[in-house]
């Protein structure tokens, strides 16, 4: 998605890398939002990682995801920078709430709701 002033991944799917490089993208993304833990939602984003690394990317990547991608994304960063021997560009990761609103620099996007996402009902007793 380009909103004019950021270019923005919303899910990182496997092939994803593919996708952005064909139209030569891979340097160029701002921020990346995955929506919720299915894998075919982020099992993309080490290969989009090191497609960007191979293709030069220089600019910092900011990655937003609920607390179960975060630590896997995590663990990835942290294992891609160990592969290549120094960090080629800054990658940040922010833990968001799968069922909020995300807001970032004027940039905002509500999840739709789903059964993986839907807040739970409050009762009488709390």
């Amino acid at each position: 998605m380009d909103t004019g002033e950021y270019l923005v991944v919303m899910d990182c799917g496997v092939g994803c890398h593919y996708r952005l490089s064909d139209r030569g993208l891979s340097t160029e993304v701002d921020y990346v939002f995955i929506t919720h833990g299915h894998m075919d939602h982020f099992l993309g984003l080490p290969e989009a990682l090191f497609q960007a690394y191979v293709e030069g990317r220089k600019k910092p990547l900011r990655i937003f995801a609920p607390p179960p991608v975060e630590e896997v994304a995590k663990i990835l960063a942290s294992h891609f920078v160990a592969e290549v021997a120094a960090a080629p560009y800054e990658i940040s990761l922010h833990r968001v709430s799968p069922a909020s609103s995300w807001i970032c620099r004027g940039l905002g996007w509500r999840p739709p709701r789903s059964a993986t996402t839907r807040p739970r009902r409050r009762t009488a007793s709390g």
